[in-house]
């Protein structure tokens, strides 16, 4: 009994320890002066989780789904190239040692965007997106939540056929 109640626990604090890593990474860089930060709360999505229809122009589609089901939100960016590099060191991080898969990843002359998902086939309970540019300007979000994996592919697909 106490090696099943052991194992448990163990395995509790792994979940909790992987879905932690980039928000520990948050922390780390959010009160850099050279860092934008933005971090919305789950008590923020609540308020704004009777939102009407948010459609992207001219695709018609709608992000308030995903957007209602989102329970975090962090945001760093920085234009500083030494702090952008530690910054893309740490991402690699967080994404190579955990089970994050790449959704979509797009490289056009000396910036690179990727989407990272964490979840199941039906649900994704972490999204994360990164941007590097040649020019040391970097864009970390990463996005909680409980989100139906067709919302969220819905709209990174409706986003990218705005982009090209």
């Amino acid at each position: 009994m106490r090696r099943i109640i052991f194992t448990i626990i163990v395995l509790a604090l792994a979940c909790s320890a992987r879905a932690q890593d980039y928000k520990s990474l948050y922390q780390k860089y959010s009160d850099d002066e050279r860092v934008s930060a933005i971090y919305i709360s789950p008590a923020m999505f609540k308020m704004i989780g009777k939102l009407p229809e948010v459609k992207i122009e001219g695709e018609g589609v709608d992000f308030a789904p995903m957007i209602k089901s989102m329970t975090g939100f962090y945001m760093l960016q920085t234009e500083d190239s030494s702090l952008a590099e530690k910054i893309s060191k740490d991402i690699k991080k967080v994404v190579g040692g955990h089970q994050f898969e790449t959704l979509m990843e797009i490289k056009d002359q000396d910036q690179k965007v990727n989407v990272f998902s964490l979840g199941d086939d039906d649900f994704l309970k972490s999204v994360l997106l990164t941007v590097f540019n040649g020019d040391g300007k970097t864009v970390f979000i990463g996005i909680d939540g409980l989100m139906k994996r067709s919302d969220v592919e819905a709209a990174v697909s409706g986003a990218a056929r705005e982009l090209f």
